[in-house]
């Protein structure tokens, strides 16, 4: 039994209104919370509450709890900062609905009230400002006083230029695209994207190869964690930092994801090659939410998946294919009638420049802090007076 198996054994028995979060069965439990919050829906729940990360594995229950009482939702989990540190953290996710900060508070007393278990502070997260207020009011603290990570306080909310209108970088014009020179960047800057896709739509023409975007299915599914695999050992070869890992983003290929009607999934292939997977759900009737978005660019990895060999002249442009990928999956969410994209925060500035570069403007979201010490400490004063 893992500790997260400790924890969870102990939120199913003693608290009501805590359940197994099952994507296939619970997303209309959801649907009804979402309100344009990118931590509110059924992939935002099964990414950040998933129990397949070694720092916080959990036997049965791998797309985390939720609580749901019919009036307020917000999902459940528990990870350590390293695999062999004796206690870790309770993570509560967009916590949403009617006096849900005192619902969660009086959630983290029972929880706290357990010395057994091995947990020594909670983390809220996806907080809008005037939820991050109130917790502070009532004694939470700013994480960045008590970050998880000291190089990303609030993980991938620490930058927060993420929310894309469509119109700004793609318009469709027939079977065409015009992408845009991004207005509200500086410089050269708003001219990149443009660049960008021009440069690999040449890199297209000149090698006669065809980019394309499909359906990504149970039949697809192995091709997609190939995808998934080969970008997270290609940062870890270049020593580049990773904010997630492989097993973070299991859960948003799953069948039980994809049932989802409110979930798309893509899988895009450069020829016969799968080189992306895009995975995101509908959070608000015109806004699409990106949780999953890898697509190959090293030269090595990708020589390695064709077996062709780049001359100078025939790899110009093939590393703008990141970029012509996400225009490419602008155009056809705006085809289902999407006006946004919310491309998630980040744990780092260099991706958060590219999602800026996108046209990405700034969505704050927010994360406090108690541990169990100044929870308890707190609450027997209160108390006391």
């Amino acid at each position: 039994m893992t500790d997260r198996d400790k924890v969870e054994e102990f939120l199913l028995k003693e608290l009501t209104h805590v359940s197994p979060f099952n994507p296939d069965k619970d997303f209309e439990k959801v649907n009804k919370y979402k309100n344009g919050n990118f931590g509110i829906s059924s992939l935002a729940f099964s990414l950040y509450s998933n129990g397949n990360n070694p720092r916080g594995a959990s036997s049965l229950h791998k797309y985390g709890l939720v609580y749901e009482d019919g009036k307020s939702i917000f999902s459940i989990s528990f990870f350590k900062k390293k695999e062999d540190d004796k206690n870790g953290y309770l993570f509560v996710v967009a916590p949403t609905g009617s006096a849900i900060v005192d619902k969660v508070n009086t959630f983290i007393q029972r929880v706290f009230s357990n010395k057994e278990l091995p947990i020594q502070g909670v983390y809220i997260r996806y907080l809008d400002l005037n939820l991050y207020v109130e917790f502070i009011k009532k004694g939470y603290l700013p994480v960045k006083e008590y970050p998880f990570c000291p190089e990303s306080p609030e993980e991938d909310e620490t930058f927060n230029n993420c929310l894309v209108k469509i119109d700004d970088v793609v318009i469709l014009d027939g079977k065409e695209r015009r992408v845009n020179k991004i207005h509200h960047l500086e410089g050269d800057s708003g001219k990149k994207v443009k660049y960008a896709y021009a440069r690999f739509r040449n890199f297209l023409q000149r090698n006669d190869i065809k980019y394309r975007l499909e359906s990504l299915t149970g039949k697809n599914a192995v091709q997609a964690l190939d995808v998934i695999t080969s970008h997270f050992d290609m940062l870890t070869r270049q020593g580049k930092r990773a904010g997630s890992s492989i097993e973070d983003h299991i859960n948003s290929i799953s069948s039980k994801i994809l049932k989802n009607e409110a979930c798309v999934g893509l899988l895009g292939f450069l020829g016969k090659f799968p080189v992306s997977v895009f995975v995101g759900e509908s959070i608000s009737p015109d806004t699409f939410a990106l949780y999953t978005p890898f697509t190959l660019r090293d030269e090595s990895v990708l020589t390695n998946l064709t077996g062709a060999v780049w001359n100078a002249d025939e790899r110009i442009g093939l590393s703008a294919m990141s970029t012509f990928a996400y225009v490419e999956l602008f155009s056809l969410l705006k085809q289902k009638g999407y006006e946004y994209v919310n491309l998630g925060g980040s744990e780092f500035s260099d991706l958060n420049k590219f999602k800026r570069q996108l046209g990405g403007a700034l969505k704050p979201s927010y994360w406090v802090y108690q541990s169990r010490a100044l929870h308890t400490k707190s609450n027997t004063a209160a108390v006391l007076l």
